[in-house]
């Protein structure tokens, strides 16, 4: 591993620009488009080339990972950062709940539906009678490193907006921890070494163990790395080891076929979409190519909100300075 820089928000004081805003966007969405089928059906894939998107008229359909991250990102522009009352307002008014092929975590599910009745979304958390883990929540966090350039800003805020939805820590700590791996590889660190610098940034053993583990195994063979990453064990474990597997991977010389069926064949059942969207957006980050390989019903919506958010960070920043200065005077 490479020495760590003494600090990692030098390498990131610029917030990402419109390209690359678009590109992670898109590869969030193109990921999860591969692994919607198999967290639909129960079925895992047998090898890379038998990853197909599923198709309505041709189209390449789309999950709650997309349309939840592509709602987050528009609060952030909106809102010039992140305000969970928004972002449930937005959630709650504007989601396919009832579509089944956006396969909600039944946790979000149960929390918007009580939102929409006129529950108050502080009091909604509490009333969740699911014990899954909100997987959809901790996907979501892609967005917050392509907004916050600052290391504890992105922890902070990528846990913040799965309490927004859930009252689960262990969720919370997922996320931050995928938001982390995400923000050290913008800044620059392989992605060997975001992995090994987000597992030192947690207590919860499971989770320390699953990042650490996708690094030592990508120096092996692609179905040994299958193999033992989806091992039955912890869901949120189970998807941020499937979910970093890829990255790790792609850097061991995988392809991205490779990688991305790495992350869907290892994820934990029904957690496969997930997986695929969280690896997709560390991939890309890392140079991978992928939002190009389908065609996505989420295209209109994907450019608006990319367009939106990437305005943003440099306006947001603009009012912030004038601020600033306006409290020195």
């Amino acid at each position: 591993m490479g020495t760590r820089p003494s600090s990692v928000e030098a390498m990131f004081s610029q917030p990402p620009g419109p390209a690359l805003v678009s590109r992670l966007l898109r590869s969030l969405a193109a990921g999860e488009v591969l692994g919607l089928p198999y967290a639909l059906s129960g079925e895992k894939p047998g090898s890379p080339v038998e990853l197909r998107p599923l198709l309505l008229g041709g189209v390449a359909a789309y999950g709650a990972v997309t349309e939840q991250a592509l709602a987050l990102a528009r609060v952030l522009a909106e809102e010039c950062g992140f305000n969970p009352s928004r972002l449930n307002e937005v959630l709650a008014s504007s989601l396919g709940l009832e579509n089944p092929l956006r396969l909600y975590s039944l946790p979000t599910a149960e929390h918007l539906m009580l939102v929409r009745r006129g529950v108050p979304w502080v009091r909604a958390r509490g009333m969740i009678a699911s014990m899954e883990s909100p997987v959809d929540a901790v996907a979501r966090a892609s967005v917050i490193p392509l907004f916050y350039t600052k290391e504890r800003l992105v922890a902070e805020m990528a846990a913040a907006q799965v309490y927004a939805t859930s009252m689960d820590p262990r969720a919370a700590e997922a996320a931050r921890l995928h938001a982390l791996t995400l923000y050290y590889i913008l800044v620059g660190l392989s992605p060997e070494e975001a992995l090994e610098e987000a597992a030192l940034q947690t207590r919860r053993t499971a989770l320390r163990e699953a990042l650490q583990a996708a690094a030592e195994l990508a120096s092996g063979t692609l179905d040994e790395a299958v193999r033992v990453a989806s091992r039955p064990g912890d869901m949120l474990a189970g998807l941020l080891s499937a979910a970093s597997l890829a990255p790790a991977l792609s850097e061991q010389g995988a392809s991205t076929s490779e990688a991305l069926y790495a992350a869907i064949a290892a994820a934990p059942r029904g957690a496969e979409h997930a997986a695929a969207a969280m690896a997709a957006v560390l991939l890309a980050a890392a140079g991978a190519e992928i939002e190009a390989l389908w065609p996505l019903e989420a295209e209109p919506m994907l450019s608006t909100v990319a367009a939106k958010l990437a305005e943003a960070n440099l306006l947001c920043r603009g009012l912030a300075s004038v601020r600033e200065a306006g409290s020195e005077a």
